[in-house]
């Protein structure tokens, strides 16, 4: 990231990604306001809101890896943002009893300079998604 390229807002997305990459699950916990929300796409089984970390944070797999799952990789292909919103473009896996499921996501995260706030996550193949989960 070059200097002409921060803002708050930034940073925070930012250290988020690099705690996941670092499996630092104290400072995700830290990242998230007590009260994030996190909107889910689709009619699958991961749809809908969810409020408060604990709930984020778990459903997302970022705390735990996810339930029963191996090999969870995220990999940003790329970030864009102004100070109200940050975008996030991720390349996901996950494999479950031999199953994989790759997915394409975007992240419109909200901060407060400090935290995320609040996360609206659309998933490129909501089929697969919904798939894929009500296998396991």
């Amino acid at each position: 990231m070059s200097p002409a390229a921060s803002h708050p807002n930034l940073d925070v997305v930012n250290r988020v990604y690099e705690a996941m990459a670092a499996g630092d699950r104290q400072t995700l916990y830290d990242l998230h306001h007590p009260d994030v929300v996190l909107h889910v796409s689709g009619d699958g089984r991961h749809a809908g809101d969810y409020v408060g970390r604990d709930r984020v944070l778990g459903i997302s797999g970022v705390a735990d890896g996810g339930p029963d799952t191996t090999n969870d990789t995220v990999k940003v292909h790329d970030i864009l943002w102004t100070p109200e919103h940050v975008v996030v473009l991720v390349h996901a896996t996950v494999e479950r009893d031999g199953d994989t499921l790759a997915q394409n996501i975007v992240q419109v995260i909200h901060t407060d300079d400090t935290q995320v706030t609040e996360i609206w996550e659309y998933l490129w193949d909501q089929q697969a998604d919904k798939v894929f989960w009500s296998r396991h």
